[in-house]
């Protein structure tokens, strides 16, 4: 741009009425109106482009990307290649084997309500942030010692079908 359009006025605010050091003041940048009026244009036609133009894998300072997101996958994949990790120095490997086998998942739960619509909730927020999501139709719910009532608010909360043992 034009130096006579992109100039600045440095106001200098004091942050107290006994300001005498360069600390006790607050530095404000004054831009010029065509200079706010030009940017403003410039952004506002770049932004329906800037998602198609950027890359997907970035995702900071694009409109409803988020970075978070990426971060979470990035730790994912490194729980995925280095599966042998400790939470403790005395604990051992994560030996789940049995609950969490190829694409397979065996998830306990308490079988009240409350505790079955938190679990739904944390699936469906990994779904989003992961991009993996839940197979209804080939889930199923096993519970044991619960009444029908309790069993029929689970398999509405849940979305599941009930599942039966092959023993």
């Amino acid at each position: 741009m034009l130096k006579q359009i992109n100039h600045y006025v440095l106001a200098l605010i004091p942050k107290s009425k006994a300001a005498d050091k360069v600390e006790d003041f607050r530095p404000i940048a004054c831009c010029n109106v065509m200079y706010k009026v030009i940017s403003k244009i410039i952004a506002s036609r770049l932004a329906p482009t800037l998602c198609r133009i950027i890359d997907p894998a970035q995702a900071a300072f694009v409109q409803n990307r988020s970075m978070i997101e990426n971060i979470f996958l990035l730790e994912i994949g490194q729980l995925k290649d280095n599966a042998d990790f400790n939470f403790h120095p005395k604990c051992g490997g994560l030996k789940i084997t049995h609950l969490a086998f190829a694409d397979d998942l065996v998830i306990l739960s308490r079988g009240d309500p409350r505790s079955v619509s938190l679990l739904m909730e944390n699936l469906s927020h990994f779904g989003e942030c992961s991009g993996l999501k839940v197979s209804f139709s080939k889930s199923n719910l096993f519970v044991a010692c619960i009444n029908s009532d309790d069993l029929a608010s689970l398999k509405e909360i849940s979305g599941f079908s009930q599942g039966s043992f092959p023993f």
